[in-house]
């Protein structure tokens, strides 16, 4: 069985000026663990999608690497506990 953790983590900016927006996704986009990265609305800036082999490898990501990155205010992580649906076609509609 090859089991991995999938986690889907909120992030929230400390300060949200340019520069320090660019340093955070160019931060981001080097880490290999993030496999999707969203800036979204509401409460938390970004959505990240990571995987790691295992909850003690998650763990490290995450202390070491992830809240290393300046400017980040607060983390919020949800585990996948199961995939209830995983679809990659988009649909599209005909133009009438």
């Amino acid at each position: 069985m090859n089991q991995r953790t999938v986690a889907f983590i909120q992030v929230t900016l400390s300060r949200h000026g340019a520069e320090h927006v660019r340093a955070f996704r160019e931060q981001v986009q080097a880490l290999p663990e993030v496999l999707e990265c969203y800036h979204i609305s509401g409460e938390s800036d970004y959505l990240l999608k990571v995987v790691a082999p295992d909850i003690g490898r998650y763990e490290d990501f995450l202390l070491h690497r992830l809240a290393a990155i300046p400017n980040i205010g607060r983390i919020h992580t949800s585990f996948v506990l199961s995939t209830v649906k995983h679809e990659t076609k988009i649909p599209i509609q005909p133009v009438d």
